[in-house]
């Protein structure tokens, strides 16, 4: 949700989050539980409005190319569709 909104996002290292922020480009990750880690994480980001915007484009960036609505659907249409004809 944070970089539908070209937000900087920091996450942790769990599940999914890696799929969708790359550490670095369109965000920061760290290591569950690793609390100085993400206090220094939000630091940085903090004082360095400029790395926010650069986090924030990029993450945005991917998002609409990996994970938007309307690939998921092509996807799935063409799925349904190679199911329908092998049936």
């Amino acid at each position: 949700e944070a970089q539908s909104q070209s937000l900087a996002v920091v996450a942790t290292r769990i599940s999914a989050v890696p799929e969708l922020i790359e550490d670095g480009v369109t965000g920061h990750l760290v290591a569950p539980r690793a609390v100085d880690a993400l206090a220094a994480t939000l630091a940085r980001l903090i004082a360095d409005p400029t790395a926010r915007a650069r986090l924030g484009a990029a993450g945005l960036g991917r998002l609409r190319e990996r994970f938007a609505l309307d690939l998921g659907l092509e996807v799935l249409t063409a799925r349904f569709a190679l199911a329908r004809a092998a049936a």
